[in-house]
């Protein structure tokens, strides 16, 4: 595999984890200020609160995904990162939405219990979602690079 196509497909999983808690921190927001919020912050501070942490932790759980899973799929090419792909994904989901509801209760000044557990159900299911299209389109640029006779060792990355 070509750096260049690593460092796209990189970008493009950095992409999708911080558009996927961008959204999701966007209704934790929401959901905190209609809970225990209301009464310390406005509901508009608490879901723009959601949606730049959520950003953030997104970014930091599309690093750790990275982390996890290129350097493996890189030395062993004909494995399938699919599978590998959704479990770390679920992890790394769980990462941002704990990372997430920790930035919120600060902002918030409180914490619900039930809202925590519907984040950590649709955090872990939304990465292992992204996870696994990450680890398809991974194993799909890695065929390519195997197809075209680039194998990830140091030539390829000169």
């Amino acid at each position: 595999m070509s750096r260049r196509a690593l460092n796209l497909f990189v970008s493009l999983v950095l992409v999708a984890g911080v558009v996927t808690a961008w959204l999701f921190g966007a209704l934790a927001g929401a959901a905190y200020a209609a809970t225990v919020g209301f009464q310390k912050v406005p509901s508009n501070t608490a879901f723009v609160v959601g949606q730049l942490w959520g950003a953030g932790t997104g970014l930091i759980a599309g690093a750790v995904w990275c982390w996890w899973v290129v350097p493996g799929a890189v030395r062993s090419p004909n494995r399938e990162v699919k599978r590998s792909g959704a479990a770390a994904g679920a992890c790394a989901g769980l990462l941002s939405t704990i990372l997430l509801h920790g930035g919120l209760v600060l902002a918030v000044g409180g914490f619900d219990l039930l809202v925590l557990l519907i984040g950590l159900m649709c955090g872990a299911g939304a990465g292992a979602i992204v996870g696994a299209v990450c680890g398809r389109a991974c194993d799909r640029v890695i065929q390519r690079g195997s197809d075209t006779g680039q194998t990830g060792g140091k030539a390829d990355h000169a």
